[in-house]
């Protein structure tokens, strides 16, 4: 019994290897962030059922992203910014982040494909034009459609 719960916590781990490895760090392994430094992610996760939520993120990993935001109420100054890891993450890669991200936040939508992730490259990006992004998306869908 005790082999069988070691190898489905393993099976978990794994599950979201790419997830803890890129992301947990700051966002932390349950992706509830860290106040004031760095936004939790489960609110992104009702945007993930909808093709700009889905840009959007794909489009963060890949090109970072510069605040200040707020998210549930609490302001991200910007004194730090999301990374891109566009430059050194394949598109299969990116797709498995955003895989792990799905399970972590409990949202059966379709699984992200290395397709979708290339489509989303174009255009580049800099952090500032994902802040902007971010704008453009929160004003079309002001809340998460998916909740």
């Amino acid at each position: 019994m005790r082999f069988l719960a070691l190898l489905v916590a393993l099976g978990l781990a794994w599950s979201q290897a790419f997830y803890h490895g890129y992301c947990g760090s700051c966002h932390l392994p349950n992706a509830q962030g860290v106040p004031s430094l760095y936004p939790p992610l489960q609110p992104l996760g009702g945007y993930l059922c909808r093709v700009e939520g889905r840009r959007y993120a794909t489009r963060v990993i890949l090109y970072g992203l510069v605040g200040p935001i707020e998210v549930e109420g609490a302001i991200y100054r910007g004194t730090r910014y999301m990374p891109s890891f566009g430059a050194f993450l394949d598109d299969e890669t990116v797709a498995l982040i955003l895989n792990d991200l799905l399970r972590l936040l409990h949202r059966p939508y379709p699984a992200f494909t290395a397709g979708e992730v290339k489509r989303y490259r174009s255009p580049r990006a800099t952090p500032n034009d994902m802040f902007r992004e971010r704008g453009i998306l929160l004003n079309t869908l002001p809340r998460p459609p998916c909740d």
